[in-house]
């Protein structure tokens, strides 16, 4: 025999003898969820906090509407805004959850609600409202009003 053919054998005989004496072993791929804190849906509303001017603002805005398009005697005033989260959409959307009280002062009179004696009506209010910067308006989309 040749030296290229005992060589050729001698590689066969080494792989077989390596590929027996290996056993397969699998790995168990272990897949974990991936977390990620503060992330939302693009356009998705966001929390929003209440206390916030920008939020405070809003609210007395849509108490404001609120007071022209309702048929009551007397003003509601802004007592407490409990929950707020913002939304981009064609414009900014603020979604509200307000608590609102009567107010002893009548609508005919143009008034400061500032001023104005607190009553003991009190209203729990879910508000939508959007702010189109192109105008620099308010405008109110939604309103309901409970005891």
């Amino acid at each position: 025999m040749a030296v290229w053919q005992y060589l050729f054998l001698f590689s066969i005989i080494s792989v077989l003898s390596i590929s027996k004496g290996e056993e397969h072993v699998e790995e168990e791929v272990v897949e974990e969820a991936i977390k990620v804190d503060n992330v939302h849906p693009y356009g998705a509303p966001i929390q929003a906090d209440p206390s916030s001017p920008e939020i405070q603002r809003v609210a007395n805005a849509a108490v404001a509407e609120y007071n022209k398009i309702n048929k009551r005697p007397n003003f509601f005033k802004l007592v407490n805004v409990k929950t707020a989260e913002t939304q981009v959409i064609n414009a900014i959307k603020y979604i509200l959850n307000v608590e609102i009280r009567r107010t002893k002062c009548k609508k005919p009179n143009a008034v400061d609600l500032e001023s104005c004696v607190l009553g003991k009506k009190t209203l729990n209010c879910y508000f939508e409202v959007h702010f189109h910067p192109s105008d620099n308006s308010y405008k109110m989309m939604y309103t309901d009003c409970k005891k």
